[in-house]
Formats: structure tokens, sequence, C-alpha cells
């Protein structure tokens, strides 16, 4: 019954008027929801969350309400990464890391990981680099870039209020910028044991950009939700076809959310 009341609460607060009013229902919530009551607290254009972790959107409270633990076990749901067995030194890329909360997720492995994030929005790299500061114990390095099919510029399409942001044309969207777009084999990269892709709706592109180095990455967890343009449209049959076609196969699928897992046959 409980679960019920909260489900019932969290629709309606997303309807409050005001900033502060919204603000005090997601901490009535985080108590509700066994988040612990956590701290939320408005810090310019981000919400810093019990002190130390920082959000780019309001909008995305919801994702924390129940805390961050939990945060971190549904991610690794999301992206079934207790399929994959992480050593030490592993490296990990983050296409599309919004605030980092991966890092979150891998944290819990114990395993000293080499962390690589791409993330283009401004608001959404500033609390990237905030939050990837507390996990010292993982080697860091972030790239304000997109990744997509080429080297050069691209125009980013930001919808702020949701904090999310695409190459292509999105609804809602509140600012466009000019950012960095680089192909993935173009840099330095050796074995790479995880590609996290979620490039809402550009994952194609990102996986032609990723080319040369296929067969060095030993798993793609892809996002491939109805995300991609104006039109919602679902990247499942460009993805899963293209990596079929290189050789991966689909060892894990998330439970409501449109993300596989796929590993790589030659590296088994």
């Amino acid at each position: 019954m409980k679960r019920e009341l909260w489900l019932i609460v969290r629709r309606a607060v997303e309807y409050l008027p005001s900033e502060g009013a919204y603000l005090a229902a997601m901490r009535g919530l985080s108590r509700l929801g066994d988040g612990g009551g956590m701290t939320m607290k408005r810090s310019g254009a981000m919400v810093v969350l019990d002190g130390g972790h920082h959000v780019a959107s309001l909008r995305r409270l919801p994702f924390y309400v129940r805390g961050l633990e939990y945060r971190a076990k549904r991610l690794t749901s999301d992206y079934s990464l207790d399929h994959i067995g992480f050593q030490p030194g592993d490296v990990v890329i983050d296409c599309g890391a919004n605030v980092g909360d991966l890092l979150l997720s891998l944290d819990t492995t114990g395993v000293a990981l080499r962390y690589v994030a791409f993330e283009p929005g401004r608001v959404e790299f500033e609390c990237l680099r905030r939050n990837a500061g507390r996990f010292p114990q993982h080697t860091v390095e972030l790239h304000r870039e997109a990744l997509g099919d080429r080297n050069g510029t691209a125009t980013f399409h930001a919808n702020s209020d949701d904090g999310d942001g695409s190459i292509l044309e999105i609804a809602g969207t509140t600012e466009k910028v000019e950012v960095d777009i680089v192909r993935l084999d173009s840099l330095p990269f050796g074995r790479v044991k995880l590609l996290k892709l979620e490039a809402e709706g550009y994952e194609p592109e990102v996986l032609e950009g990723a080319g040369g180095i296929l067969d060095r990455i030993e798993y793609i967890a892809a996002d491939v939700g109805f995300e991609r343009g104006l039109k919602h449209e679902s990247t499942l049959p460009a993805v899963t076809n293209f990596l079929l076609a290189h050789g991966f196969s689909i060892v894990a699928n998330a439970k409501g959310r449109l993300v596989l897992l796929f590993r790589n046959n030659s590296l088994r």
C-alpha cells in the first residue's frame, strides 16, 4: 500500500507550480519513499543532494527520492552490470554521462576502474565534474564533447527543464549550442570493458564512429528507447542489426526500459 501511495504522491508533485513547493514536496517524497529524507538544496542551475551529489534539473529529482543507494541499484539493473566481471583498471566509457550517475553503480563493484565520460551539456558537465570528484578510487577522464560519426562540431539541442539533450533536434529544446563532436575510434583506446551508450536517439551514429575499435569493446549497454528525433523513434532495430553484424550477441535486457547488453563474441 505504501508503494501505491508513494507513486500517487510522486505524480501529484510534478504539477506543483513553484520551485520552493516542488523542492519541499520532493523532500517529503524522499521520506515517504524510504530515501532517508534526503537534503535537497538549490545551487545556481543545479540541485545538490545530501551535501554532495549534483543534479542538473529539478525535474530529474524523482530519480533520486528513494536515495542514492537505490539509484545505484536501479542503474546496475538497467545496464545489466551484474553480468560483467570487472577487473582493476578496466576501461568504462560513458557516452551521454549526464551527471555521472553511472559512477554510483560502478563504485558498488569495489573495483578501481578507468572511467571515461562524454557529456556535451553545459550544466550536466559541471555536475559531472563535481560528482566525479567524489570517487577518487577511480581514474576519471571527463570530456565535454559529443560522440558521433565524424570529427568536428555539431549543434547540441538541450532541454534544460528535463536535463536532456541530443545532437538530433528534440521536443522542448530550450537551448542550442555548438559543441565538439568526435569519433570514438579516433581516440587512443586499447581494450574497453564496457561502452555505456545513451545518446538520446543518436546511438547509431555513435556506433558508426566506434567502428574502428569495436573489436576491442567487450560489452555495450545500449539505451534503444523511443528517443530519436522529433518522431520519438526507437533505435532498437538499427543498433541491434549493426552490433549483430559486427559479431556481438545480446546477453541481457533491462526490466521496464529498452536497454540491451551486448557482448563481443570474439572476446569471450
